[in-house]
């Protein structure tokens, strides 16, 4: 049976997907990624096919356009806005990508940014369609959606408001997305408009998994059968040799802070670095930063401080007193993995939803918004991460829960229940 694996994003959204196919085609299925060229190598090297979906992320959060979408913060209207307006050179092209491949396949299983093709070709092909997300998306009453704020004490009947907030997004993404989505349709696939909107077309039973972690986000009691949370899908590179002057570093004094962020690129790279330098001198720590896309940008460092251009974080974080990071779903399974307390300087999108879940647990200092960051909040944070026996404790518990859990054998699982009982619609209700 031939599976194609839907994920558009960054790496931390290609590499949980791929250690999924790779559970995937250890199972016996034919197993083909849809994601962006720059994956290629990365996605090949373990036996998976690849099939190109167009689409730079690293060129496109390092423009204009794209650090404008990160400064959009916890504005979730403008957020959805600035990513129609960055997709739609696109949107043509990877709707004919994603047909191309999904007319070979036999099961479409798609990520949250995928939901906006995958939702046509399921239609166009009636092919079975499975949503594998790295966050909650299914509507529930005992949280709100991702992107949206979390009722304050003082407020009754959260319940009601917590469900509220997935349909209000859901309408968001509905009145931002729908003529795009629409124009495609008629363009290019030769399908009527649109007319269910999505707040609710994602009441109507089609098969969810999740992946993440039940003892991060506890599975609701309202969540139906068909919606499947299964702990995290991590993809361990067993056969990456650190470099000598790095394992020299690691040796030579107390576990360091480690500090990254990942694919969110910044306008102003060396005042973000001059604050981070800052906060390891006044907290007296050591520190490992990671310059990725994230703009690190250091000439000259003091001896405590190493320069890593990457690491895999199976390896790196365990090393660490502490991981200092943007939020985003796969960086933060990683430090909650590695059972060290974590700091989330959450950017945009499900980033402020993860750095809430953090300081609920006990597992890491109340977040800072990238627009709060400060030498003075940093060091704090680093601070109390570093000397909180409670929070360090938290750490260590939640991260062996973690380990023990087996995310990968209990998606597939969910994923071969639903392909056996595949009794789902297919095609897109229509308006009665």
């Amino acid at each position: 049976m031939k599976l194609t694996l839907l994920t558009i994003g960054s790496r931390g959204d290609i590499q949980p997907i791929t250690a999924l196919g790779i559970g995937l085609k250890n199972a016996g299925y034919d197993v083909t990624i849809a994601t962006h060229e720059p994956y290629r190598d990365f996605v090949t090297r373990y036996g998976l096919g690849f099939h190109r979906i167009d689409g730079n992320p690293q060129e496109i959060m390092s423009g204009d356009s794209g650090q404008e979408w990160l400064e959009t913060g916890n504005n979730p209207v403008k957020m959805l806005f600035k990513m129609r307006d960055l997709a739609m050179p696109l949107v043509r092209t990877m709707s004919l990508q994603t047909l191309e491949i999904a007319q070979q396949s036999d099961v479409l299983l798609f990520t949250t940014l995928g939901f906006y093709p995958a939702l046509n070709i399921r239609e166009k092909l009636d092919l079975p369609t499975i949503g594998i997300h790295l966050q909650p998306i299914a509507p529930t009453t005992e949280f709100p959606a991702i992107m949206m704020p979390k009722p304050p004490d003082w407020m009754p009947l959260h319940g009601q408001f917590n469900k509220f907030t997935h349909d209000i997004l859901m309408r968001m993404n509905w009145y931002v997305f729908r003529k795009p989505m629409n124009t495609v349709r008629d363009e290019l696939l030769n399908l009527p408009p649109m007319e269910i909107p999505f707040h609710k077309l994602v009441h109507k039973p089609y098969p969810v998994i999740q992946g993440y972690s039940p003892n991060v986000v506890p599975v609701p009691d309202d969540y139906p059968d068909w919606v499947h949370v299964t702990g995290y899908w991590f993809l361990d590179e067993p056969d990456w040799t650190p470099p000598q002057d790095l394992l020299d570093f690691l040796n030579a004094g107390d576990p360091p802070v480690y500090i990254g962020f990942g694919s969110m690129t910044n306008r102003d790279p060396q005042s973000r670095t001059e604050i981070v330098l800052e906060a390891l001198e006044k907290t007296g720590q050591r520190g490992v930063l990671i310059s990725g896309w994230g703009g690190m940008d250091a000439d000259t460092l003091p001896d405590t401080v190493y320069l890593l251009e990457s690491a895999p974080h199976s390896w790196l974080f365990p090393r660490m007193k502490a991981v200092v990071h943007h939020g985003g779903a796969g960086t933060t399974s990683a430090g909650l993995r590695a059972g060290v307390p974590s700091i989330l300087i959450p950017h945009f999108a499900d980033q402020p939803f993860w750095g809430r879940r953090v300081y609920e647990l006990g597992v890491g200092p109340k977040a800072i918004p990238r627009d709060k960051l400060t030498t003075d909040n940093l060091a704090h944070a680093i601070n109390q991460a570093v000397t909180d026996s409670t929070m360090q404790a938290n750490a260590r518990t939640l991260g062996e829960k973690i380990r023990n859990e087996d995310g990968i054998s209990n998606a597939i699982q969910a994923i071969q229940g639903v392909i056996a009982n595949y009794d789902f619609p297919v095609a897109m209700p229509q308006v009665d």
